[in-house]
């Protein structure tokens, strides 16, 4: 099962979350059929997502959607403190040639440059925290890293990390996260950032151990890592019947006619768990 750890350095000076998110990308890239280039992209957009999810409070909602010009479109990704994602890339079958299917584009050819918009809905707040971040291309982990800089004020080092099958299948995936705390000193916080970048891909550090208890002591075997906390990651999307019927009740006429079948009912895709709805007029008239 795909979970995520949290863990604190013995002097109190570091956080660590570490997250293996293996189930939950493959679950995603068989319901929407994606491309093999599509799938390392979103693989590793979920896990970041799932990271920086990692401080949510009960209750609360992070909504993570990237919005690029490349052929991949965007990707979407909601998480919240249960542990419950659910991701979708707009262009699913982006990024392989369809007269050379041996030729599959890198991630920087696939996403282009573009916006991340991260959006917090706290259950006792009444207006959501939005964030928008640049992307200028490159590393997805920056990205994230850069969102909690600018927006939470907090310095973090994100990795993240897969290995894919020739298939598109996802072998390993997930990543890990380091902040210092409020009393860390700068010799300390240097002295991290040096050893952070001899550190292996976090992919092949998971190939060696059982667990991420064990990636974990053996990638910070001097820092004595106390487990503190841990969520289990599962796949599951929020859609329902009743959700379906308000949001038709919001479109227009013209929005309703695009849905509606030879019979007269709308028929209605989840675009994050591919479900459909299959609802007559009459119901959407009587929801209020």
């Amino acid at each position: 099962m795909d979970i995520i750890q949290f863990f604190l350095s013995k002097n109190g000076k570091f956080r660590f979350l570490f997250c293996d998110t293996l189930n939950v990308v493959n679950r995603v890239r068989k319901i929407h059929n994606m491309s093999y280039p599509v799938t390392n992209a979103v693989s590793r957009f979920i896990t970041g997502a799932v990271l920086i999810s990692g401080n949510l409070k009960s209750g609360d909602v992070l909504g993570c959607y990237l919005d690029v010009n490349g052929p991949i479109g965007g990707i979407r990704c909601e998480a919240n403190s249960y542990g419950h994602i659910k991701s979708y890339a707009i262009n699913p079958d982006a990024g392989v040639d369809e007269f050379d299917k041996n030729y599959v584009m890198d991630l920087n050819q696939l996403l282009g440059t573009g916006i991340l918009n991260v959006t917090r809905i706290l259950k006792r707040g009444k207006t959501p925290f939005t964030s928008n971040i640049e992307y200028n291309g490159g590393s997805l982990a920056l990205l994230f890293a850069e969102y909690l800089k600018r927006s939470e004020q907090i310095n973090s080092a994100i990795f993240i990390s897969n290995f894919l099958k020739p298939d598109g299948s996802v072998e390993k995936c997930g990543g890990f996260l380091v902040q210092p705390m409020p009393d860390a000193t700068d010799k300390e916080v240097e002295k991290m950032e040096k050893e952070i970048e001899k550190l292996p891909p976090f992919s092949e550090v998971l190939k060696t151990v059982d667990n991420l208890n064990q990636a974990a002591m053996l990638l910070f075997p001097d820092y004595k890592l106390k487990l503190i906390g841990e969520r289990h990651i599962v796949f599951r999307c929020t859609c329902s019947r009743d959700k379906v019927l308000k949001v038709l009740k919001a479109l227009s006429e013209e929005e309703k006619q695009s849905l509606k079948l030879e019979d007269n009912t709308y028929k209605v895709v989840c675009q994050y768990c591919k479900k459909e709805y299959i609802v007559n007029a009459q119901e959407v008239e009587q929801v209020e």
